[in-house]
């Protein structure tokens, strides 16, 4: 009696490990294929002497940056591109060392509400007392807000 009862534990084992298995895979599949947009990644970086210290992409007004000057000295920031946006920014003007500047770049395309936005930026600016325009290039990725 005691063989027919492990050899039944000992069946049904194996087919419950299977089953678990077979479940844990549908669920990957399932996550990566139909739930790819619920957990978008909020990432954004500008390379050196710049600091991409908060941003945010709505429908409405565009894509919003507000960089950080990392740098010992004050620098000219001459444009500010996002890739996929259309437009340029107006040119912030001069940020002195440690300070912030706010910069709204009014999108023509790429924004549609709860859509991700994945963009290059390019920040141009030239060092005091030089006439060498210089770039610092980053990106963002960001669901877009209403």
């Amino acid at each position: 009696m005691q063989r027919k009862g492990q050899a039944a534990m000992e069946f049904l084992m194996t087919y419950g490990w299977a089953i678990l298995a077979a479940i844990i895979v549908i669920g990957i599949l399932g996550f990566y294929f139909f739930g790819r947009g619920i957990l978008t990644p909020r990432a954004g970086i500008v390379k050196e002497p710049f600091y991409l210290n908060a941003w945010n992409a709505k429908a409405s007004t565009g894509i919003t940056l507000e960089l950080k000057n990392n740098g010992d000295e004050t620098y000219n920031v001459s444009a500010i591109t996002v890739s996929g946006c259309g437009t340029t920014a107006a040119a912030p003007g001069d940020v002195a060392a440690g300070a912030l500047k706010a910069v709204t770049i009014a999108c023509t395309t790429g924004l549609t509400e709860g859509s991700t936005f994945k963009g290059d930026i390019t920040v141009s600016y030239i060092k005091p007392g030089s006439t060498v325009p210089l770039t610092a290039t980053g990106s963002m990725t960001e669901r877009v807000a209403a």
